[in-house]
């Protein structure tokens, strides 16, 4: 900027040098020109002295030169201010650019120390509020802390209590235990005793006392029958049984063959009136024209 305004000043310098040489100039000319009216002047009073032989002519040339050298003299002191105006000038505005220098510098200055002071500021803001969280950290752990101790606290005193109930409930528990299992080895014993009469009356019955069981209260289910009761039907079917395939047998060896078939059973139910309740189950073959006209002749 400072060699900016030098330029200028020195092209503006250079302009009023021009304007003054050209005026100068000017002057000179119209100097010239003055002289030599003037010596045309001096030649017209040359020739009336002669003539006339008066003394007054020569007092015109000398005037004039005067008043050159004066003007001269103007110039030169007009030019000496000029330049003194000039270097003032010139001056000033080396001073101007000197005090534009130092007012920049001071606030280059000022807004460094604002911002280095600014950067403080924001360092110290920084840091208190770094101070503030770790404070409040600190504080939410020692918070923590003693929010988990007694939480700790509590867990065990509940642990505690937890185990003396635990401790109170089985020693209950264990107390019915026994009783319960007391009464559970009575019925237990009693049932191995029903079970083991029963495994005795199976191995003597030929058909399985349950089922035994099955049959007769599906005729009906209101019907409450004690083992002995069953054992004693068991025993009166094997005998039946025994003896109904006795007869049968007699039937098949008359007929001499080896196996019971249907025909030697039919036959002693029909021959044998204390079988004629098995009449029903146990039926004679008839033909079907046979019993076909049995049931017209029954009919008629």
């Amino acid at each position: 900027m400072a060699k900016a305004k030098r330029k200028e000043d020195e092209t503006g310098r250079g302009k009023k040098r021009k304007t003054m040489e050209d005026q100068s100039k000017v002057q000179v000319q119209s100097k010239n020109k003055n002289r030599k009216s003037s010596k045309s002047v001096s030649n017209g009073v040359k020739d009336q002295i002669i003539e006339d032989d008066e003394p007054e002519v020569l007092v015109a040339p000398n005037s004039s030169s005067d008043s050159e050298n004066d003007q001269e003299d103007e110039f030169a002191r007009v030019e000496d201010t000029e330049g003194e105006e000039e270097e003032e000038e010139s001056a000033e505005a080396a001073r101007q650019q000197r005090d534009g220098n130092e007012k920049k510098k001071r606030k280059k200055k000022k807004g460094d120390t604002d911002k280095n002071d600014k950067k403080k500021n924001k360092k110290k803001k920084k840091k208190g509020e770094t101070d503030k969280n770790e404070k409040e950290k600190k504080k939410k752990r020692d918070t923590d802390k003693n929010e988990k101790k007694k939480k700790k606290k509590k867990g065990d005193t509940e642990k505690n209590e937890k185990k003396k109930k635990g401790d109170t409930e089985k020693n209950e528990k264990k107390k019915k235990k026994g009783d319960t299992d007391k009464i559970d080895k009575k019925k237990n014993k009693k049932k191995q005793k029903d079970k083991d009469s029963n495994a005795e009356n199976e191995i003597d019955c030929a058909f399985p006392m349950s089922r035994v069981g099955r049959m007769i209260k599906s005729e009906d289910p209101d019907i409450r029958i004690f083992n002995d009761a069953i054992f004693l039907i068991n025993k009166a079917s094997v005998k039946f049984l025994e003896l109904f395939c006795r007869e049968a047998y007699a039937c098949a060896f008359l007929d001499r063959k080896n196996q019971l078939e249907y025909k030697h059973l039919s036959s002693v139910v029909g021959k044998r009136k204390r079988f004629d309740f098995l009449s029903d189950f146990v039926p004679q073959k008839v033909k079907a024209e046979d019993a076909l006209a049995e049931v017209s002749s029954a009919g008629t």
